[in-house]
């Protein structure tokens, strides 16, 4: 056999020796640069993240922290690349912590209007929801009572709150008092939240001294717990 022949077989031989031996030992320790599956971190604390990302041969990287209403606090709320992304061995994931949601705590709205009102919640992070009116004798019609939570709760950042808004005194019926005497119609009038107002005097032959001949507001009128109801009081002999 020719020099140059042996030395082509043993160089033929030396190459298929190192290709089965490389496949040989890639089949046994896996192909490491493979691309593989980037699982879900979301949720959880960066512990538990990191060593779920090392067994993958992944590099958790934390980039940011923003406020998150479902979200706890220390937990991760996002990641790129994206669960079921293909990322080879060695490649970074970025990350994004949560803060959780501040607290926030609500401001007093009474007798404000109700664009005054909303511009403060707003201002203190809150969302006015709607509103709900109730009768007051204290707030005038149209002006905000409060709101629900009331002030001072303490609430997350971004929770909704209504307005309760006035709407004016709310009115019930007059009580007739014609018939009394003055003691038993004022009497009367105060059980349901009333006043007398002005009395004055006339004469009627078929009444009883000193009752009441007429009253204005008339019996069974509507009007404010507060308000006046002006008498004519038959006089005396």
């Amino acid at each position: 056999m020719r020099a140059g022949t042996a030395i082509f077989l043993c160089v033929i031989v030396s190459v298929l020796t190192t290709t089965a031996l490389f496949f040989g030992l890639r089949e046994l320790t896996g192909d490491k640069a493979a691309p593989g599956e980037v699982p879900s971190i979301a949720g959880m604390q960066v512990a538990q993240a990191r060593e779920l990302l090392d067994g993958k041969g992944l590099l958790l990287v934390l980039d940011a922290e923003r406020e998150d209403p479902t979200v706890a606090a220390g937990a991760i709320m996002a990641q790129v690349p994206l669960p079921g992304s293909r990322a080879r061995a060695g490649s970074e994931i970025h990350a994004t912590l949560s803060r959780g949601w501040s607290r926030v705590k609500l401001p007093e709205t009474s007798g404000l209007a109700v664009d005054k009102a909303t511009k403060l919640l707003g201002g203190a992070r809150l969302v006015v929801a709607g509103q709900d009116a109730e009768p007051s004798a204290d707030v005038a019609a149209g002006l905000v009572i409060g709101t629900t939570p009331a002030a001072g709760t303490e609430t997350a950042a971004g929770a909704e709150v209504r307005l309760r808004v006035s709407a004016g005194p709310s009115t019930v019926e007059v009580p007739k008092v014609i018939g009394m005497n003055i003691k038993k119609a004022k009497e009367a009038l105060e059980a349901a939240k009333f006043k007398v107002g002005t009395t004055k005097y006339d004469f009627d032959e078929d009444k009883w001294p000193y009752s009441v001949l007429r009253q204005e507001p008339a019996a069974g009128a509507k009007a404010a717990p507060g308000a006046t109801v002006d008498l004519v009081i038959n006089q005396g002999d």
